[in-house]
């Protein structure tokens, strides 16, 4: 720069930079341990859920009277989706190399998660049923009323908080700057 004024920089450890890098392109292949923190910060937000009996965004429905009136009846507690323990306790955490994951495999978990209207998935139809008897097992017919027999409201359970996604980009931004 004939002239003018200039200020010029050179690396001089090339091979430290390099090296530098290879370690971070390894831990962006290696995320196993990654997704494996991330599994259980999802899970534990979803335990969070159902002990708060809500998310951030606010608390489930109420019970209807007609619910917690069946649920005294029999000696059962008041708190809402976990009558009996079983959609808390079937959450589960996997991953792999690629993803983490958190779910239940229970059917009914998908009607307390975005809720439905009575009857939405039967309406009245006959079945038939098998029961055992002293004289042996009979068959008849019998009239399956409409399911769900009343309008179950979405209590979302499956819902992260910003709280747990700010923890997830912890995880990752650390995974591919330290490699922990």
């Amino acid at each position: 720069m004939e002239g003018g004024i200039a200020i010029n920089y050179r690396v001089d450890n090339i091979e430290a930079i390099n090296e530098i890098l290879r370690q971070t392109q390894s831990r962006l292949y290696n995320t196993r341990s990654m997704y494996a923190k991330i599994a259980v910060l999802m899970k534990q937000n979803i335990d969070r859920n159902f002990i708060r009996q809500g998310t951030e965004r606010g608390p489930w429905q109420p019970l209807s009277q007609t619910t917690l009136a069946r649920r005294r009846k029999q000696g059962r507690g008041a708190k809402i989706l976990m009558d009996t323990g079983l959609l808390r306790a079937s959450i589960m955490s996997v991953y792999t190399d690629e993803y983490a994951a958190v779910g239940t495999n229970l059917k009914y978990a998908r009607i307390h998660q975005f809720g439905a209207r009575r009857g939405e998935f039967r309406r009245n139809y006959l079945a038939t049923v098998n029961r055992r008897t002293r004289r042996g097992i009979v068959q008849y017919t019998r009239r399956i009323p409409n399911i769900p027999w009343g309008d179950i409201p979405a209590r979302p359970f499956m819902v992260l908080d910003r709280m747990t996604y700010e923890k997830i980009m912890q995880v990752v931004l650390s995974h591919i700057t330290a490699g922990e």
